[in-house]
């Protein structure tokens, strides 16, 4: 993949927003092994006795079930039309940034809206350029899947000039960020996913699980999930976490080969790697399947709902699970909040519940075409308010 996000942002988060953007970050790793064994005792059923197995499994079994029932904004201001709306995309070659988009410019028709997409590039000069572009068109508002930390200089040019600027993914929380010069950035809760990530792993190895978690310190929303995933591992008692390691999204495409084989020779297996996004697992799985490791002595786990994770996941070759963006909802969402700022009105604090996408339900809610559509009518709700009747 190229290089692409530096937050990931998602695309770490999507995809990690980015496996580029020409920044490069050191490599580090941590070993941790939990010490404290007296709880990871099983009972006679079985059973792990320690409680944070059983509140993963809750958890789990919670996850699976997607969300059905709306609980974003019911109310809010009627369509302010006419407005020019630019939207930079992290990467027109990244699925979820293009997924964003297209939602985006969908929900800008019904809102009297011009959208413009401007392509990103995937890399820190990419997102210059685009920027500078955006506000060469004067736009009464910019939607930005870019890391809002490296792109400072044009947002708040942006800012100063009275433009809304609105995040995707952008940032290491969802919600306002006056820091970062955003109206409010789009995004499920990195450190929510960070932990669903690590209580899959322990729900389903029933408390046994030894793990490589990944993080990419160059991208605040990939820090984030690290530190949680981490943090949920070294409550299980258990449980092992084998390395915590630091990876340079820009060299992954070449060295995720030997790192996860390295991982299998030094840990042994069953092992499990966590990873703030889809998109490293999808380099490090051709070399697992080269080495002759079986698709079920290694099981990865990942988030942002890339195509290439729900085909493995239905293959039953390596990865297990994806917690994936619900692309279409965060287009919609986007432009609701863009709609709130040029009226006046104050952001939202929603952000999307998760979902946990895994063999038994692969194929629900938009899984038959490798994408994540929550069965909550959030285009109709978000219409209704823009109707005025909201």
């Amino acid at each position: 993949m190229r290089k692409v996000l530096g937050m990931l942002v998602a695309l770490l988060a999507v995809v990690f927003l980015a496996a580029g953007c020409g920044s490069s970050g050191s490599s580090s790793s941590e070993s941790t092994s939990a010490e404290n064994t007296s709880a990871s005792e099983s009972s006679s059923s079985g059973e792990s006795a320690d409680p944070v197995v059983a509140e993963a499994k809750a958890a789990v079994e919670k996850m699976t079930s997607a969300p059905t029932t709306w609980s974003g904004p019911t109310t809010g201001p009627a369509a302010v039309e006419g407005k020019k709306i630019v939207y930079i995309s992290c990467e027109s070659a990244n699925e979820i940034c293009v997924r964003v988009g297209k939602s985006i410019e969908e929900a800008g028709k019904t809102l009297g809206w011009s959208v413009t997409t401007i392509d990103g590039k995937g890399t820190t000069a990419g997102w210059l350029e685009a920027w500078t572009q955006a506000l060469a068109l004067n736009p009464d508002g910019v939607i930005a899947f870019t890391d809002a930390q490296e792109m400072q200089v044009p947002i708040k040019k942006a800012n100063a000039r009275g433009i809304p600027v609105i995040g995707v993914l952008a940032a290491p929380q969802p919600g306002p960020d006056k820091e970062l010069g955003l109206f409010t950035n789009i995004s499920q809760d990195p450190a929510s996913i960070g932990t669903a990530e690590a209580q899959y792993a322990i729900a389903k190895s029933n408390g046994t699980a030894k793990a490589v978690v990944m993080y990419a310190s160059q991208y605040a929303i990939a820090t984030v999930k690290g530190e949680a995933m981490k943090a949920e591992m070294e409550r299980c008692s258990g449980c092992e976490l084998a390395e915590y390691k630091n990876i340079d999204p820009t060299s992954i495409q070449a060295q995720g080969g030997p790192l996860v084989t390295g991982w299998v020779q030094k840990f042994g297996t069953p092992l499990w790697v966590l990873s703030p996004g889809d998109a490293l697992l999808s380099f490090m799985t051709p070399a697992l399947r080269s080495a002759g490791v079986g698709g079920s002595e290694v099981q990865m786990v990942g988030a942002d709902g890339n195509a290439s994770a729900y085909e493995l996941i239905r293959e039953g070759q390596y990865q297990v699970a994806t917690f994936p963006q619900p692309t279409g909802e965060l287009g919609y969402q986007a432009a609701d909040e863009m709609n709130r700022a040029l009226a006046g009105e104050e952001a939202t604090d929603y952000s999307p519940e998760l979902f946990l996408v895994e063999a038994e339900n692969v194929d629900l809610y938009g899984g038959k075409e490798n994408r994540f559509e929550p069965e909550n009518d959030y285009r109709g709700h978000y219409e209704e308010i823009w109707s005025g009747k909201g």
